[in-house]
């Protein structure tokens, strides 16, 4: 036992630095949009290059992973990992050979973002949850689930900041294709050969419609989902926020805005099993607008002193909050979401919080790139109305008894 405990958590430990990998790779693209499209001037930007790059991140959650979701189903879920790893690395291997022949346009941003952010929700939505529900305890696995993503994440933000102030895109693609390299020796161990299937003759559309019809009559996760659709027209885009904000006072230095934003999600992390012990106790329709109101605050702050520093505390509630969201909604999709359907609810669920992302990239960016305190009034309005759904939408019944 204790061997496969251990096991378990070097397993983890790796998948945070594979992780680390593709989110380095794909903020990567985030700054050289900045950078390749000289956004110097926050007013005088271009609003395509970042707005592209949000999009494109969304567009690859919501529309692709879903649909490689239901392969990811049907076969082992070894086999399906070595696929999904492998997979993304010659879409790594792609970006850095087109990239050595010539400059990333626009188009180029966008099919880049979309391809690795698919790949990436998919190694995160199916590889993980697979893992947790194989290998940890029933109401176990939220926090390690929670606190890896969270971990991967910050530091892919922050490498991501240091490698391309430094070394730029290529040096970023290179450390992503090295991260890959490790996790595929443990599949073997951590997956078992044979794995219950769905039905290889399984119709397509079929198979897709079952995720799909368990997300719908699952009223907790869709209600959750939705509410977090609302708040990522916004929520999702802070890191845009505090680039603008950042550049009035450090210019276009990359490394400062990843120390910003690692910071930001490891606060959250040092919390995680205090926010597990705190939302056992609460309605699940009162988690999201409790976790919501920090982030009110420092957007009423920052609307008055619209700085780095004001939009540097907003992301840093907004990380906070993401704490308490996550350890139960991590919960609820371990729990509530069948082993057979691991892939398929896990990345529709994901696809359709991004949806607000590719609305905030179609509405917010341009608004906040020209006028960044206009917006933050519409981010105002946006977390507040995402709060009311949430309190009044989703079923009134205690997280402990949901995620059991």
């Amino acid at each position: 036992m204790k061997r496969h405990l251990s096991f378990l958590n070097l397993f983890f430990g790796v998948m945070i630095l594979s992780t680390v990998g593709n989110v380095c790779a794909e903020f990567a693209l985030f700054y050289y949009a900045f950078t390749k499209f000289g956004v110097s001037n926050a007013v005088e930007s271009d609003l395509s290059s970042v707005g592209l790059f949000f999009i494109g991140s969304a567009v690859g959650r919501s529309i692709i992973a879903p649909i490689l979701a239901v392969f990811f189903d049907k076969f082992s879920s070894r086999v399906s990992s070595f696929a999904i790893d492998i997979s993304y690395i010659f879409v790594l291997i792609g970006i850095l050979s087109f990239y050595s022949y010539s400059e990333l346009t626009l188009l180029g941003i966008f099919i880049a973002t979309t391809l690795t952010a698919s790949l990436s929700q998919l190694h995160h939505s199916s590889v993980g949850f697979s893992a947790i529900k194989q290998n940890v305890q029933k109401g176990k696995g939220e926090v390690i689930l929670a606190t890896v993503f969270a971990i991967q994440n910050s530091a892919g933000l922050l490498v991501a900041g240091v490698i391309s102030e430094y070394f730029g895109l290529k040096g970023c693609i290179y450390f992503a294709l090295v991260t890959f390299i490790p996790i595929l020796f443990l599949y073997p161990r951590i997956f078992p050969m044979m794995k219950d299937k769905v039905k290889a003759k399984e119709d397509f559309v079929l198979s897709f419609k079952k995720g799909f019809d368990f997300l719908i009559k699952d009223k907790l996760l869709l209600f959750f989902g939705l509410s977090v659709l609302i708040f990522n027209f916004v929520g999702a885009l802070i890191p845009a926020f505090v680039k603008y904000a950042s550049i009035e006072t450090f210019g276009t230095n990359n490394t400062v805005v990843g120390f910003i934003l690692a910071g930001g999600l490891l606060l959250g992390t040092v919390f995680y099993r205090f926010f597990k012990k705190f939302a056992q106790k609460q309605s699940a329709n009162h988690i999201l607008p409790i976790s919501f109101l920090p982030n009110i605050i420092a957007l009423l702050i920052a609307y008055i002193f619209p700085n780095i520093y004001a939009i540097g505390f907003l992301y840093l509630t907004a990380c906070f909050g993401s704490g308490l969201r996550n350890v139960v909604i991590m919960g609820l999709r371990k729990e509530r979401i069948p082993k057979e359907l691991t892939a398929r609810v896990n990345t529709l669920y994901s696809a359709l919080i991004n949806v607000g992302q590719i609305m905030g990239g179609l509405f917010i960016i341009p608004v906040a790139q020209s006028n960044l305190r206009l917006g933050i009034q519409y981010a105002f309005v946006v977390v507040c109305l995402s709060g009311f759904f949430a309190f009044f939408f989703i079923p009134k019944v205690k997280v402990s008894e949901a995620i059991k």
